[in-house]
């Protein structure tokens, strides 16, 4: 079952244009799990790839017969199903600001421009060429801008700056005019783009020339303008990521099978979700739709730019992965996602400098949201010290668990890097599947899980090449994902009312990692092997728990289990 995702006052769909092809039916589907208010600040929607095939308006058998008559048009119909939805299902009202791009050949059909009539559009920017100044009227008749984009046919220009152009519009007072140039020379595209503004100034005169934006695009430049609202540094497509088998990670994998299974009623019932937060470059939650189901909460994007990207979408993936990896280790999880706009370093997300400020935002939102982890696998560099940590200290002191990546390429700089270095930070090093520890991480990391060779993960969120999250990233969020399973087992057995907020404190919890190292390789034997910064996962979550029954014995080991990694915290009588 599908969890109803949080109230949206926007709707950013850029990044599809970077994605593989999908059908409009799951596009509807991802958008049907979010609240959308009356009044949306701004709807973005790029030019669609489509899942070939697709049953839709403009693509079935009775569409193309009519199609070959000529009756019907080969105009696109692509925005329609998603505006509708919006309008019909959930009940917007108005748009301030609308931007389609639309120019694919074919173009959208005046008619689908059109059916936008339902909503209240005050800035429209609908990237069709020669677009018709009455096809807009029709769309947006309270619009105050208006952005639109000319061929260069002149016939075109002298419509839009006549008495029955743009006019007509009572409440217009912006004007943007991207005009090609191709067919005609320089010079007369100059000149007719001079007659254009004239004709403005005498039968427009509510537009002021200050407000009207005319600029003449050659034809090497038209691709930059009409993809301006699709510009991103990400790579295109979104290759399965396929890595061999590790034990560290099947372990966990194969517990984490059974903790899933674990039957709600038996649950203590006291016993209160683990919440964890994870600060990156967003998830993927369209593509992994079912993937996350039953563990998305929510999120927030605190990107930078006029059209902040939602958190729901992904630019290279690093953060969908980051997330999927805390809750295959802790399958009951739920999660609360924050995006930052990134730079991407060689291992891990870095956010950009304006992007790394806002990462208080981010720890504070995250606190507001009442989590008991905070997984940041990501570095910013020391000069935002002071800026972060009012945060910190804040999520410390909330006990809120926060783990932080170490260093190992970050910005290629000397010195510190934040937020792992702060004290109140779990500073989490990678660690090969042996449990060898990378000579990166071996003198700055609190701890360190595996991060260099990985499991059999198959996801189809990773985009570009699979080594930009390895390291210390993917440890950071096996470190997350293994302390909230460790909470959560402790909620299940009926430890959680006694011990909550006890495990919530970095002192405790790092009594329960020390104890578990000290325990696992006693009993392992293996002094050759020892690593005083791995916690040895395959000597507490064994085979005999993971592919028991939930019966009298199986409860009984279970909570043996719990109680020996609590053990320390118990001991102490806290």
């Amino acid at each position: 079952m599908h969890h109803i995702l949080d109230y949206q006052i926007s709707l950013n769909l850029e990044e599809l244009s970077r994605s593989r092809p999908i059908s409009k039916r799951k596009i509807v589907s991802f958008l049907n799990r979010f609240q959308f208010e009356s009044i949306l600040q701004y709807v973005q929607i790029p030019r669609l790839s489509l899942a070939p095939g697709e049953p839709s308006p403009s693509n079935t058998t009775e569409t193309r017969k009519s199609r070959k008559a000529g009756l019907d048009g080969i105009g696109r119909e692509d925005c329609h199903s998603i505006l509708s939805y919006l309008a019909q299902t959930k009940g917007v009202r108005k748009i301030i600001e609308l931007i389609v791009d639309d120019d694919q050949d074919p173009p959208h059909k005046d008619d689908i421009i059109v059916s936008l009539g339902s909503f209240d559009i005050e800035i429209f920017n609908w990237k069709k060429l020669d677009l018709c100044t009455e096809t807009i009227y029709k769309a947006a008749p309270n619009a105050n801008k208006i952005v639109l984009y000319s061929s260069g046919n002149n016939a075109v220009l002298r419509s839009w700056s006549s008495i029955d152009g743009l006019a007509g519009f009572p409440n217009l007072k912006e004007v943007e005019v991207y005009v090609r140039q191709r067919v005609e020379s320089a010079a007369t595209t100059k000149e007719n783009i001079a007659q254009f503004k004239k004709r403005m100034a005498e039968n427009c005169p509510q537009v002021t020339p200050d407000n009207l934006y005319v600029k003449m695009i050659r034809i090497t430049e038209a691709a930059a303008v009409a993809t301006t609202a699709t510009s991103g540094n990400a790579p295109p497509g979104g290759e399965v990521v396929s890595l061999h088998i590790n034990t560290w990670m099947h372990t966990m994998e194969s517990f984490g099978v059974f903790v899933r299974n674990i039957p709600e009623s038996s649950l203590d019932p006291d016993r209160r979700p683990i919440k964890v937060a994870v600060i990156d470059d967003g998830i993927d939650a369209l593509y992994n739709d079912e993937q996350f189901a039953n563990t998305l909460v929510g999120g927030e994007s605190f990107c930078t730019g006029p059209y902040r990207k939602p958190y729901f979408f992904s630019s290279t993936g690093h953060g969908t992965l980051m997330a999927d990896l805390v809750q295959r280790v802790c399958p009951k999880v739920k999660l609360y996602v924050a995006r930052l706009d990134e730079i991407q370093g060689e291992n891990k997300m870095q956010p950009t400098a304006e992007s790394a400020a806002r990462l208080l935002q981010a720890i504070r939102w995250a606190i507001d949201q009442e989590v008991d982890i905070i997984s940041m696998s990501l570095t910013v560099p020391a000069r935002y010290e002071t800026v972060i940590r009012p945060a910190i200290v804040e999520a410390d002191q909330k006990k809120i668990l926060l783990f932080g990546a170490a260093s190992d390429q970050g910005y290629n700089v000397s010195g510190k890097v934040y937020p792992a270095q702060f004290r109140e930070v779990f500073c989490i090093g990678a660690a090969k599947a042996t449990g060898r520890v990378d000579s990166a991480a071996e003198a700055q990391a609190d701890y360190v899980f595996p991060g260099g060779e990985f499991s059999d993960i198959k996801t189809t969120a990773m985009q570009g090449t699979p080594e930009h999250a390895w390291g210390s990233s993917f440890a950071t969020a096996l470190a997350s994902g293994l302390t909230a399973l460790i909470l959560d087992c402790a909620e299940i057995v009926g430890y959680g009312k006694q011990y909550r907020n006890v495990l919530r404190m970095k002192e405790n919890m790092d009594l329960v990692f020390r104890g578990m190292i000290s325990e696992g390789f006693t009993v392992a034997n293996s002094g050759q092997a020892k690593n005083q910064s791995y916690i040895p996962v395959t000597q507490f979550f064994t085979t005999d728990i993971s592919t028991g029954m939930w019966d009298t014995e199986g409860k009984q080991r279970f909570k043996k289990l719990v109680k020996n990694i609590l053990r320390p915290v118990i001991e102490r009588k806290i």
